[in-house]
């Protein structure tokens, strides 16, 4: 097809929206569903989860098939990250999109964005890469790729400036997500909980080979508070993500038949919680949002831990950590990973007042940090503006060379 002939036809309406994890298939949902009110006329097809479909976005891979943590679990599912990735490369050069927006995954849709704008296809980044953790030096590949950054951290948009970058700061979704359900008395009483007694919950991971790795070092360390606590013992619930099956848990639960099993009720947990015991990640956040005293533990597999070694600049691992630049949460990651440390971490918060109370006001620092609610609408906002001054790509001679996937 030449270029006249590709001038001649009707402007696409079609969108390209990829998220390879849990958390951005929610994120990517919320900002689709608040384009749909403004421009209904855009249709989605992309790589996602079940809050993406309910969008209406015809999915070419399911984010369940894509999430992995660390170099090792790729390879388990490396078959079906390469014929997801083919797919959507496919859907690039397909000559119907009117934009690509990439959310968050960044080994992946780099690489994507990449063909995108080889293509004149419109790209536009939601949920920064953490480049400013680690390989900050893909910074530059990052600016020559991607024509807009939209970022959910104020030091994200300090960083993409400082690169020359198109970048907008519209607060994070989970100020409007986090939003519990039920009154603590009434989730507890649910339960068959004591209102009156103290609470501990462990958020072991939303990924099958987080929960592996952190829960039964989570467990002890919860059964290591209680024994020390033995006059009265804080109540533990084990807050599963929906994507976390109940029989991967079920074995680990068996030698600690006090702690109650919720599944879809994590903010309701959180909530009713006075201390969490949380995997590194997206949780601690949503603790924050909370007002909830956390500790933050994580382990990898060997291979990544070295390698993330060699490429993390930071010196801290939990997002809150890394909001203020200081050690607001105890953290304990890989090899000071033990029940024992743990335990010690949780008493502290359990049993002192003043301990507990000044994690509450540096949680809520990290709260104030990120921005008003709406960001979802902000977003959306930013993204109409963003098509607005990106012209459709059809008639682009970029477009009609016959590249090929």
């Amino acid at each position: 097809m030449n270029v006249s002939e590709l001038a001649e036809r009707e402007p696409s309406k079609q969108v390209l929206v990829i998220a390879g994890e849990a958390s951005s298939d929610l994120h990517c949902a919320s900002l689709i569903a608040e384009l749909k009110t403004k421009r209904p006329e855009l249709s989605f097809v992309g790589i996602g989860g079940e809050n993406m479909r309910a969008q209406g976005v015809q999915l070419l891979a399911h984010v369940r098939e894509l999430a992995v943590v660390g170099v090792s679990e790729v390879f388990g599912k490396l078959f079906r990250i390469i014929s997801a990735y083919r797919s959507a490369k496919r859907m690039i050069y397909s000559n119907t999109l009117r934009a690509a927006i990439f959310v968050d995954y960044p080994e992946f849709n780099l690489k994507l964005a990449k063909h995108a704008h080889k293509c004149g296809i419109p790209v536009l980044y939601f949920i920064s890469p953490q480049v400013w953790a680690w390989r900050p030096s893909r910074t530059k590949t990052i600016a020559k790729t991607v024509d807009k950054m939209l970022v959910l951290f104020r030091f994200e948009q300090e960083f993409y400036e400082r690169a020359g970058m198109s970048v907008e700061f519209v607060g994070h979704p989970l100020l409007d997500a986090v939003q519990p359900r039920l009154q603590r008395n009434e989730f507890l009483t649910s339960l068959n909980l004591d209102p009156t007694r103290r609470v501990a919950s462990l958020l072991p991971g939303s990924r099958t080979g987080e929960v592996r790795r952190l829960l039964p070092v989570f467990l002890k360390a919860a059964s290591v508070a209680r024994s020390e606590m033995a006059d009265q013992p804080p109540q533990v619930i084990l807050a599963l993500a929906d994507t976390i099956e109940h029989d991967i848990v079920a074995p680990m639960l068996r030698p600690y038949p006090d702690v109650i099993c919720v599944k879809g009720q994590t903010y309701d947990a959180l909530a009713s919680s006075d201390v969490t015991l949380v995997a590194s990640g997206t949780a601690t956040l949503e603790a924050a949002i909370l007002g909830v005293p956390m500790v933050v533990g994580y382990k990898v597999s060997g291979s990544t831990y070295l390698l993330g070694r060699l490429l993390i600049n930071l010196d801290h691992v939990a997002l809150p950590n890394i909001i203020t630049g200081e050690a607001s949460v105890p953290e304990f990651i890989q090899h000071e990973l033990n029940p024992t440390r743990l335990a010690e971490a949780l008493l502290r918060l359990l049993k002192g007042k003043n301990a507990a109370q000044k994690q509450r006001i540096e949680l809520a620092k990290v709260k104030n940090s990120l921005g008003e609610p709406g960001a979802a609408r902000r977003a959306a906002v930013a993204t109409c503006d963003f098509l607005d001054t990106h012209p459709d790509p059809w008639g682009d001679p970029r477009r009609a060379r016959g590249d090929s996937a």
